[in-house]
């Protein structure tokens, strides 16, 4: 999986730009772990991305993703925290940058019309961070894929629409229903924010909603 933080001062409790504090990038990701290749940080547009490597139970995907998340937080200044906010509104003064302008490095798609998802352009000053969840499985299919993402909308999905606060994340073309990437090891599920990344209750009930969509395809 892949998630994505904001930075915030403490201090002051503004939002904050990622870019020159974060290593790595969405080439060339930083690999902090040595005995874990998979474990590994990256800049995203303003935010802190993290990898982690694949898991098989959901008090392992929470081990693993609390894992990335101290990782980050002990390379940041004291004055710095990582927040699982879906959208915040940076000031224009960090978004100047080729980086801050960028929105995703691949297309995505829906999964229930195989169109091209198209994010907004950078023009506004909102930003979003994703929960990315990865289903790996041999011999992976665009037709499976296609399923795989319409039964993490019914188990993911939908339940977020109702756990999750409203927030401005749709705002930017992120969020809605459907979005996902095929990937050379199965199919990333892109429509949670990383709201979901914030506890202990909410990673395990990924895991296992997502599982839930596994079984049922």
């Amino acid at each position: 999986g892949d998630i994505e933080w904001f930075l915030r001062n403490k201090n002051t409790q503004e939002v904050v730009s990622a870019e020159g504090i974060i290593k790595g990038t969405k080439w060339e990701p930083f690999k902090f772990d040595k005995d874990n290749d998979y474990y590994a940080t990256s800049l995203d547009n303003v935010l802190a991305e993290g990898n982690i490597p694949p898991c098989n139970t959901p008090y392992e995907y929470f081990c693993a993703v609390e894992k990335l998340r101290k990782y980050i937080d002990s390379t940041i200044t004291e004055d710095l925290e990582t927040i699982a906010l879906p959208a915040a509104r940076l000031d224009q003064k960090y978004l100047q940058t080729e980086n801050a302008k960028v929105f995703g490095c691949d297309p995505s798609l829906n999964c229930w019309s195989n169109k091209t998802i198209h994010p907004k352009p950078s023009g506004d000053n909102v930003r979003s961070a994703g929960f990315h969840v990865h289903i790996g499985y041999e011999a992976p299919s665009v037709e499976t894929n296609l399923l795989l993402g319409r039964a993490c909308d019914l188990f993911l999905g939908l339940p977020a629409v109702l756990l999750e606060p409203k927030n401005e994340r749709k705002l930017v073309g992120y969020g809605l229903a459907g979005n996902i990437r095929h990937q050379p090891h199965g199919m990333e599920y892109r429509s949670l924010s990383t709201y979901f990344s914030d506890n202990q209750k909410l990673i395990e009930w990924c895991f296992k909603n997502a599982q839930k969509a596994v079984d049922f395809v």
